[in-house]
């Protein structure tokens, strides 16, 4: 293990300021880089943080970012989530890093956890500068994990809800919103821990469940290869159902690597903190 700083980054990739984190080993470098950011709705600060410590520790510099929408990143709409232009932003952070002193431009790999890992999977599918992917937790469908959240019977009404608040919005109204995590749920109670003293909040637009619907990185992840691609899953995840999340793994091709974890879909920030990151270090030592 090595010595490491942290300094506070902003970055455009697309017009949009981003407020990021750079984690920098010990040493002049050139260090390999890893271009980090969390999933749905969550910030910097909530977990993966100390995930950022454990690789610049390891020797890999980060770079950390918050979402645009969301925390102190800019952007319009706020909390609101449209995966294509994470997944642009997401590839304007790896031209960023690859611009700083120290960082090797061609030693980059990309983490990403819960919605996050699916929109690294489908960067890792078309963007030939990434030299590694780790999908933690990876959200692999909109349409069939938003087909299980709701009961059959009331998906034409929750649709119903998402074509009133286009109209609404198209006559001026503000952006309706509706919370990420229902109160008293594994996701809450998670989010009230990691994101207590931040600038989270558990609301994201109606609008994003639209946008998520016509997100599918399992139509990508066969294209990842012949970059390696580490997924970590949890063997009680539901809030990214695990069945979707090996039935991707299935369909993507050599080189790739499983790692299971017990647990639910929030252990891995918490109690397999030590072992989802020690099992990301392991990779990337060997791939990157």
């Amino acid at each position: 293990m090595v010595e490491f700083s942290r300094a506070g980054v902003k970055f455009s990739p697309n017009g949009i300021e981003l407020d990021g984190y750079l984690y920098r080993p010990a040493g002049s470098g050139p260090h390999p880089c890893v271009v980090m950011s969390h999933g749905l709705g969550a910030l910097k600060d909530m977990s993966i943080d100390a995930s950022a410590e454990r690789f610049a520790a390891a020797g890999f510099a980060c770079l950390l970012y918050d979402h645009r929408n969301f925390g102190p990143s800019g952007g319009e709409v706020r909390q609101e989530i449209d995966p294509w232009d994470q997944v642009k932003d997401m590839r304007g952070a790896i031209t960023f890093a690859q611009t700083l002193d120290g960082i090797a431009p061609e030693r980059v790999a990309l983490w990403g956890t819960s919605y996050s890992g699916g929109e690294a999977i489908v960067v890792g599918a078309v963007d030939r500068r990434v030299k590694a992917v780790i999908a933690q937790v990876p959200f692999i469908s909109g349409s069939r994990t938003l087909e299980r959240m709701f009961p059959v019977a009331l998906f034409p009404a929750v649709l119903q809800h998402v074509y009133a608040d286009k109209l609404a919005r198209g006559r001026g109204a503000a952006p309706a919103c509706q919370p990420i995590s229902p109160e008293g749920s594994e996701g809450n109670e998670w989010a009230k821990r990691a994101g207590a003293g931040t600038l989270y909040r558990n609301e994201i637009t109606v609008q994003t469940v639209d946008h998520t619907l016509y997100f599918e990185p399992i139509d990508f992840i066969h294209r990842v290869a012949p970059t390696p691609l580490l997924m970590i899953v949890a063997t009680r995840d539901t809030r990214a159902p695990l069945d979707l999340q090996l039935e991707a793994f299935g369909k993507a091709r050599e080189p790739k690597e499983l790692v299971w974890l017990e647990g639910g879909h929030y252990d891995p920030y918490e109690v397999n903190h030590d072992k989802a990151s020690n099992a990301a270090i392991d990779f990337l030592m060997r791939r990157v």
